[in-house]
């Protein structure tokens, strides 16, 4: 495959003038460009950082490529080199792009640009998991959104299987409710010593440069989406894996950390798969832009086709999914990736929630969700898509242990999940709910 000079600069360009709700974002797939007229010296003014994936035919070590291109391991952040795709992100000037432009087996080309995780709103109130283990709305519901009832703990969740931690701590055989599957939370760290994972999460190092080596959740934001997946009081899959991997920082982070955490994801899943007892890997990304990144698709396609299920946000820009990734990867119909919208207590949808019948696959709860927060015995409740998602990445492991056969089919998961979902009418049409399928119960 080789690209054009003018295709990257057409690239470049686009991510500095974000799409409109209306716009329908880059129409091809990863690896195929646009044509524009520009020249190498706007390209290289545009961004100093690029990151750079490597077709998969390609033969060439990446040495022998960084060779001809002209770029040096010094000047280099990231490198990515595993089972699923090769590549690397870093420092490149003019001269770098314009050998570039006329190489053969160079699949992706483009800025590194910023990354933040998906959460807007904070108050009060669990309710998510009675809704995700019944077919119709909440009839109990407080009439306001944050009103105190929606804050108490007076929900009931309905679920198949037994908890491996009984009352007052007191250890039990764990059965179904995601045991044997790992989830992982790609977010800005977990606190995995909270009491409410009782030892099931722990953290992993993508080797990402500017995190000096500290997996520490300094935020919140993923220790919030890990308490949803897996944790005992809060969460789905209760009996689940929690594998963190920090990719964002307090600020947010960037496509080339994204693409770190997703390979080493990939690493221990190949590691993991030749385990007793291990029934598949769940990721969980609450993160996204507000515009395409063809290097994240790329990465998240490598994965899926590893056998990992994936589960995205839709995103919290009250527009069509399709214009932001991760989500916008379901352009290609032929991808399970599974992207999740936001709905408040009454079956509305969120008002910043994305939609779209392409690129949002379904619904959950994502509106003034309680869950763990870091510091020991702590919580809170925050809205967002980034909340919605773990409760479908959670309902995607608890199934995985109630249908082992499809530990690695991606696709088939997907199937069983939007198969399982009831419709609501929201204001955009009718969508599915997410819904674990184990009674009829209404309340």
């Amino acid at each position: 495959m080789k690209l054009t000079i003018s295709a990257l600069i057409l690239f470049a360009i686009s991510i500095l003038a974000l799409p409109s709700p209306d716009s329908d974002g880059p129409s091809s797939l990863p690896g195929h460009f646009a044509v524009a007229a520009a020249n190498v010296s706007e390209a290289a003014a545009l961004s100093t950082e690029w990151t750079v994936i490597i077709d998969d035919e390609d033969p060439r070590s990446l040495d022998d490529l960084m060779a001809k291109m002209g770029v040096k391991r010094s000047d280099l952040t990231h490198i990515y080199d595993n089972s699923a795709f090769k590549g690397f992100s870093g420092r490149m000037a003019a001269d770098n792009i314009q050998s570039m432009s006329t190489m053969s087996g160079l699949k992706i080309v483009e800025p590194v640009y910023g990354i933040k995780p998906m959460a807007d709103y904070q108050s009060n109130a669990p309710w998510g998991l009675q809704r995700l283990s019944q077919k119709t709305n909440i009839k109990n519901a407080p009439p306001k959104n944050n009103s105190p009832g929606a804050g108490k703990n007076m929900y009931k969740y309905w679920f198949s299987g037994v908890v491996g931690v009984g009352g007052r701590g007191i250890k039990v055989k764990a059965k179904g409710l995601g045991k044997g599957v790992d989830i992982y939370v790609l977010d800005t760290g977990v606190f995995t010593e909270h009491e409410d994972f009782d030892g099931r999460a722990i953290a992993i190092d993508a080797g990402i440069p500017s995190h000096k080596g500290s997996l520490k959740d300094d935020d919140g934001h993923g220790t919030h989406v890990a308490g949803t997946a897996a944790s005992t009081t809060f969460g789905v899959a209760k009996n689940a894996n929690i594998i963190s991997v920090k990719v964002l920082g307090e600020d947010g982070g960037n496509t080339a950390d994204i693409i770190k955490g997703i390979e080493a994801m990939i690493n221990r899943h190949e590691q993991r798969k030749k385990k007793p007892g291990f029934l598949g890997s769940v990721s969980n990304m609450s993160l996204g832009a507000r515009h395409r990144s063809q290097s994240i698709e790329a990465a998240l396609t490598a994965a899926s086709r590893k056998g990992i299920h994936c589960v995205v946000a839709a995103g919290n820009d009250n527009k069509d999914s399709c214009t932001n990734s991760p989500a916008a990867i379901l352009t290609n119909p032929d991808i399970p990736i599974i992207s999740v919208g936001a709905t408040d207590i009454h079956d509305k949808r969120a008002h910043f929630s994305n939609w779209g019948e392409d690129c949002t696959t379904l619904y959950a709860p994502g509106y003034v969700i309680a869950s763990l927060w870091i510091g020991q015995m702590n919580w809170n409740a925050i809205s967002g898509t980034s909340m919605a998602c773990p409760h479908v990445a959670g309902l995607v492991a608890y199934m995985l242990s109630a249908h082992p056969e499809l530990k690695d089919d991606a696709a088939g998961m997907k199937k069983l999940i939007t198969d399982t979902a009831t419709s609501i009418k929201i204001d955009k049409g009718t969508v599915k709910m997410a819904f674990n399928g184990v009674e009829d119960k209404e309340g």
